[in-house]
């Protein structure tokens, strides 16, 4: 995957910059992966 192509670089997990975003998050719209999203606790 070339990451200088923005389009490539917007569809990578935020957090882990490896996986494909398939997660958003509401109200913050933050996108990442779904592996990402499992560790994510709500206080």
């Amino acid at each position: 995957m070339n990451l200088n192509n923005p389009s490539n670089a917007r569809s990578l997990c935020t957090i882990c910059y490896e996986n494909l975003v398939d997660t958003q998050l509401l109200p913050c719209q933050c996108t990442l992966c779904n592996q990402c999203a499992s560790v994510i606790k709500r206080p």
